[in-house]
């Protein structure tokens, strides 16, 4: 299945991003543009993301979203934005 190692990359992605980011207590949305040729699907994509998070606390609400673009000479997948969740507590800040 292509998804899972899409979703391996993702994650390596996200694992930075939560190292970066003081107080992030989840991910909500995962936004990228795919190739207009890719043969990736938002569903499986998504079920993939869900099989590798499902007992990670961070990605409980995390839902990928894709759009394709236009041009089929791009990478395969641009990752755009990460939507995250973070804590209100004011020693976060």
């Amino acid at each position: 299945m292509h998804e899972l190692s899409l979703v391996t990359n993702i994650l390596k992605i996200l694992e930075k991003v939560q190292t970066q980011q003081k107080g992030l207590t989840g991910f909500l949305a995962i936004n990228i543009t795919v190739n207009p040729y890719s043969c990736i699907d938002e569903e499986n994509l998504n079920f993939a993301f869900k099989s590798l998070t499902e007992h990670i606390s961070v990605y409980k609400k995390t839902k990928i979203h894709i759009q394709r673009g236009n041009n089929p000479v791009d990478r395969e997948f641009i990752l755009n934005s990460v939507e995250v969740e973070v804590s209100d507590t004011e020693e976060n800040f």
